[in-house]
């Protein structure tokens, strides 16, 4: 079949047409040369005390955050925060938390770990999920962090 130019000039125009109908997110992720890998959220190291809900209006501070581990509510200052991956600092990570709480997933060992915790020091190392507000365990240690103050 030979495509004359006034049925050239039609399809040409469908296209057109069509292009300016999709919107511009679905053009752009649809193009194979414009692919770029998902980013690796960053691994961050917390330490702080965990306390349980009850003592929310006397436990305060700037990165205070209620969380959930587990089915568990209980509250998490962090007194220390490290990044280790990525180059941001792991205190602005923490800011871009909003509503500032946390939801700690991972293995159910680690999570368990959370129920002997309360009251006491405790450093959590995960992949910092900031706009899910998730933050996905690596490891849960007891003990070992001085208080300041």
């Amino acid at each position: 079949m030979r495509l004359d130019s006034k049925r050239f000039g039609i399809l040409f125009l469908f296209v057109l047409a069509a292009m300016a109908l999709l919107p511009r997110g679905a053009r752009a992720s649809t193009s194979w040369w414009d692919f770029s890998p998902p980013e690796v959220p960053p691994l961050i190291r917390l330490s702080g005390f965990v306390y349980p809900p009850q003592d929310q209006g006397k436990v305060d501070g700037l990165y205070t955050f209620p969380i959930r581990a587990g089915g568990e509510r209980m509250i998490f200052k962090v007194e220390e925060s490290r990044s280790l991956s990525g180059s941001s600092l792991s205190s602005t990570l923490l800011n871009h938390v909003w509503p500032p709480q946390l939801q700690f997933i991972g293995p159910e060992d680690l999570l368990r770990q959370f129920d002997d915790a309360v009251g006491g020091p405790v450093t959590v190392t995960g992949y910092l999920y900031v706009g899910s507000r998730q933050l996905f365990l690596q490891s849960v240690e007891q003990g070992g962090f001085e208080q300041e103050g």
